[in-house]
């Protein structure tokens, strides 16, 4: 359910707002997830501990209604007239990655976020393993690595809503993937556990900077005709990468320990962000996105009707 939901909620976005605030609203949609991470967690065992576990799913499930009511009074025009005949899932999906691989922009993007979840996304995994083998410290002290994530990249959405939008997309991404893959660094060599807290601040600050921006850079380069699909493109690149790095990273904890695995996935991210702005020259793309001609169809001559001849 949350395959087809998500795409859809993402693309839905630029319906709801002005192009020129397009920028804001993603940033804020990545907000509200980050602090529901950041939040959810905390009240939902606050819950448990006084009601039980029934009570937390019944309210759980109850919470819902608000969402579905605000959705399901939403009226939107359409932009798009879907009267074309359907085509076959798997042609569809060739078309789309044939788009994608065609706009440099677009394409920075599906790479960023495969290196983001693939590398950096597992270490959300992991603070259980750092306190518990590496600082010692308790149930309290390990809920507050749990929410530094979040509550970093709620502290951090103001200023990436205002300052950010400013600054051209490539070099807020370049700088924000740096400093990420900076903070995951810190935080596998944290010599105690204070400094590894304040480097998952900073990673979630910088894990917002970087996905809205996408999101954000994908709305605005990609045509409405392919805005759900292509998203839903970008969306499934992440969703495959991030369990293939959690396994490979969980597997590699068990050999060498956490302190390295996490490093090295900081140290690897840093590496990807300068490949992509200095090696493969993808990244400035995404401020204003060009098309490869070589991998788009041509468009069809105009037709020119034969003048009737005079006498």
């Amino acid at each position: 359910v949350a395959g087809l939901m998500i795409a859809s909620w993402q693309a839905f976005v630029s319906e709801l707002v002005p192009r020129d605030i397009l920028p804001n609203a993603v940033t804020l949609n990545s907000a509200q997830f980050n602090a529901a991470r950041a939040f959810g967690p905390a009240l939902g065992g606050l819950v448990l501990a006084t009601l039980g576990v029934s009570w937390s799913f019944l309210i759980n499930a109850l919470s819902f209604a608000a969402v579905l009511t605000a959705v399901g009074l939403i009226r939107v025009p359409k932009l798009i007239a879907h009267d074309g005949p359907v085509q076959p899932i798997v042609r569809e999906f060739a078309s789309t990655v044939r788009y994608l691989v065609a706009r440099r922009g677009i394409l920075a993007c599906v790479l960023v976020v495969i290196a983001l979840a693939g590398l950096g996304s597992p270490v959300c995994q992991l603070p259980v393993v750092f306190a518990d083998e590496v600082f010692g410290v308790g149930r309290v002290a390990f809920g507050a690595l749990g929410a530094a994530l979040g509550l970093g990249a709620v502290l951090a959405a103001p200023l990436v809503a205002g300052w950010g939008s400013h600054v051209p997309r490539s070099r807020l991404v370049f700088g924000a993937l740096t400093l990420y893959g900076a903070a995951v660094a810190a935080f596998g060599l944290a010599p105690s556990y204070w400094f590894g807290l304040v480097a998952l601040l900073v990673a979630g600050g910088a894990y917002l900077a970087i996905a809205s921006t996408l999101n954000t850079t994908i709305q605005l380069l990609v045509d409405e005709s392919m805005r759900g699909k292509v998203l839903a493109a970008y969306l499934m690149a992440m969703t495959v990468a991030l369990p293939i790095g959690a396994l490979a990273q969980g597997a590699a904890v068990d050999v060498v320990g956490p302190r390295l695995v996490v490093a090295t996935a900081g140290v690897g991210l840093v590496a990807v962000a300068a490949w992509l702005r200095l090696g493969s020259r993808l990244l400035p793309h995404m401020d204003g996105d060009d098309v490869r001609p070589a991998l788009v169809e041509p468009e069809p001559a105009p037709r020119v009707e034969p003048r009737p001849a005079t006498g």
